[in-house]
């Protein structure tokens, strides 16, 4: 039996198994978490990792991910795919971020957040601003 999904057409989101490791993808990844003074080794949340294909970059990049997909079915790949080498978590965008996590990062998911998400989003990156050890959040739409 397939878990269930969030998607209306699954099928229509194939290209979330592909590999952005190529070298452009690569290069546009690390001059994002650079901007924001993330680096190898820091803690940092993925919202919304879908499959996995950034958080596989980010991974060999030296981060230690907390991944976060909503949708069951991408979380459940995600897992597969990942579990092994970061964490998996079921969080919505701004619940539940750990207080260690150095720097919020998104690549094509801000596109899928409603408004109210949003703000809660806004609100979770504002506290965590007056944190120490908190660099930042970078998206990638």
């Amino acid at each position: 039996m397939k878990p269930s999904t969030l998607y209306s057409d699954p099928e229509s989101h194939a290209y979330l198994d592909r590999d952005v490791r190529d070298p452009h993808q690569r290069a546009i990844v690390e001059a994002i978490l650079a901007e924001v003074h993330l680096q190898p080794g820091d803690r940092i949340m993925e919202l919304g990792a879908g499959a996995g294909r950034y958080t596989h970059l980010l991974t060999e990049l030296g981060f230690d991910v907390v991944a976060t997909e909503p949708d069951p079915a991408l979380r459940q790949v995600l897992e597969s795919n990942l579990g092994q080498s970061c964490e998996v978590a079921d969080a919505s965008a701004g619940e539940d971020i750990p207080d260690d996590i150095a720097g919020l990062v998104g690549f094509h998911v801000l596109h899928h957040l409603d408004g109210s998400t949003i703000e809660l989003l806004d609100r979770a990156i504002a506290r965590r601003r007056t944190r120490t050890g908190f660099k930042g959040a970078a998206f990638l739409e």
